[in-house]
């Protein structure tokens, strides 16, 4: 039986946050999402949907 305990697998690595961050674009404008008609029990619905999912 061979010993494993000797070799740990590394971890992922990561670089600085300013690295990680590069090349990442603003989303845009996200207005064309809003539902202008949503009352506050289908805000409800949606949110508790959320936390059942």
């Amino acid at each position: 039986m061979s010993d494993t305990s000797t070799h740990q697998p590394e971890g992922p690595k990561f670089g600085t946050v300013a690295r990680l961050i590069e090349g990442v674009e603003p989303m845009g404008e996200l207005g064309q999402f809003l539902i202008d008609d949503l009352t506050s029990e289908d805000e409800d619905t949606f949110y508790r949907v959320l936390d059942e999912a």
